[in-house]
């Protein structure tokens, strides 16, 4: 379907509608082996579960226009 984003892991697959999507935030963790960020979007509903997207893979351009298009909830935070 093109009207989703869909993460699949080792614990099963989360899906969020594009409209479900209130913004996104990127997290950053400073570990023993390093440095590691992923992107986390919220639903516009508060109790519904965050999609974490870990951006250890190569994203094609696509995704990365999409993404842009997302509101940054962390700017919004700032201002």
């Amino acid at each position: 379907m093109d009207d989703a984003i869909e993460v699949r892991d080792v614990l099963g697959t989360n899906r969020m509608l594009f409209s479900e999507i209130r913004g996104k935030r990127e997290l950053v963790q400073y570990g023993l082996t390093g440095v590691s960020s992923s992107w986390k979007l919220e639903q516009k509903e508060d109790a519904a579960p965050p999609i974490d997207i870990n951006n250890s893979y190569t994203f094609d351009n696509v995704f990365h226009e999409w993404l842009d298009q997302i509101p940054d909830l962390d700017a919004e935070d700032v201002d």
